[in-house]
């Protein structure tokens, strides 16, 4: 059981970077395309 919550804990982990990354690249792109819109 111990070993599953920490597997879950890790996991949880990598999703939150993989999450805030995602987010993070949405922005960008969106600003960018604004940026460019508006050149």
């Amino acid at each position: 059981m111990h070993g599953i919550s920490i597997k879950n804990r890790q996991y949880n982990i990598v999703y939150k970077i993989l999450l805030c990354f995602y987010i993070f690249i949405i922005i960008k792109v969106v600003l960018c395309s604004l940026i460019y819109c508006h050149k």
